[in-house]
């Protein structure tokens, strides 16, 4: 997470980096994809290649990790990495092979909703399945991988607000254009 002033100057950053993305500083470029929430002074994370969610407080130097298990969603296959990492040529077969983290809302102080897909390209447009997990921090505890029945749409809207998922959708319309 980085802090800028309202001129446009960096004013700082902090944030965690998992284990993984430590010994392996390469897959930054091949997994972006990441979601973070603040809520009341405490900062959650989900990272693209991690079956966990982060926590930490405003400016701490370390995070508890809570597992998130994957049981319907494809999650995360360790060696996915250790294969990239030995021929990087692979990338384009695997594909999209992993749960990718779309969203991170608070749902109370205690409570997080994360919202991942599991997709893939057709004909270039990127569609896949939805699936949320309500995750009690507190607690240590998960809700995992509730589906979201959604018809396929390259660029979906999500969002959380208190305990009611928000799905915005494209429409094709009869000939099979997106409006």
């Amino acid at each position: 997470m980085v802090s800028f002033s309202s001129a446009g100057a960096r004013i700082g950053a902090q944030g965690v980096v998992p284990p993984l993305l430590q010994s392996h500083p390469l897959l930054r470029y091949g997994f972006s994809g990441s979601a973070f929430a603040i809520v009341d002074g405490d900062v959650y994370a989900t990272f693209e290649l991690s079956q966990k969610l982060y926590h930490w407080k405003l400016g701490a130097r370390s995070a508890e990790a809570l597992a998130v298990p994957a049981q319907q969603r494809k999650g995360v296959r360790t060696s996915l990495f250790e294969e990239l990492l030995r021929d990087p040529s692979l990338a384009p077969k695997i594909g999209y092979d992993r749960s990718i983290p779309m969203g991170l809302y608070a749902m109370s102080e205690a409570r997080v909703v994360l919202l991942t897909i599991d997709g893939m390209f057709n004909h270039s447009t990127f569609v896949g399945r939805y699936y949320v997990s309500v995750i009690d921090v507190p607690g240590k505890r998960a809700c995992v991988d509730i589906p979201v029945d959604a018809p396929d749409d390259p660029t979906p809207r999500l969002a959380v607000a208190g305990d009611t998922l928000v799905v915005v959708q494209q429409a094709a319309d009869r000939n099979g254009q997106w409006a």
